[in-house]
């Protein structure tokens, strides 16, 4: 089971406003969300994040709880020096907002080339995991993602058809819902 989570719908017709959870409802639905995988792997897909601290929000409240309680910074470092802590020990909120987290969290600014920094695609990747950044710019500078080249041939189509649709949304008249 996997569940998606977007942080950026408040731009849609009769979204759902900010689409923002306080901290508190945010770790209540991940201790809910946990005790409710029957599965053997629990898995979050999330998107966004603020985009002036270029994704700090989405590394300070998402991590990787492994099946024997290990919170780590992320699915994609499940290592030893990635490790949190363990929600066994100590309470989930404790170990997101770690120092160790937050110092992860601004890692993935800190490294960032300046390449993508100037790509009028950084806000839709932030220059993607990073452990996924092991190529050269074209400048030589060291940190590109090597999906980067596929990434901004999806924007260069996905988002002007986002655009679009959401464009014929609007124009649409609103239907009262109806109670059942």
């Amino acid at each position: 089971m996997q569940l998606l989570f977007f942080l950026s719908k408040e731009t849609l017709p009769n979204g759902p406003g900010t689409g923002r959870m306080s901290d508190e409802v945010l770790e209540r639905f991940i201790q809910q969300y946990i005790a409710g995988v029957t599965g053997t792997e629990v898995v979050f897909s999330w998107q966004g994040g603020e985009p002036t601290l270029m994704g700090l929000e989405f590394f300070r409240k998402v991590v990787a709880v492994e099946h024997d309680g290990g919170v780590y910074s992320c699915d994609h470092y499940v290592y030893p020096e990635y490790r949190l802590g363990n929600i066994k020990d100590a309470a989930l909120d404790s170990q997101v907002f770690s120092r160790t987290q937050v110092q992860f969290g601004y890692a993935k600014n800190e490294t960032l080339p300046q390449y993508c920094r100037q790509c009028p695609y950084l806000s839709d990747c932030w220059g993607e995991c990073p452990k996924n950044r092991i190529i050269r710019t074209p400048t030589g500078e060291p940190g590109l993602n090597y999906l980067c080249r596929g990434f901004k041939k999806f924007f260069a189509h996905a988002i002007p058809e986002v655009e679009r649709i959401v464009a014929d949304l609007r124009k649409q008249p609103v239907q009262p819902r109806k109670r059942m």
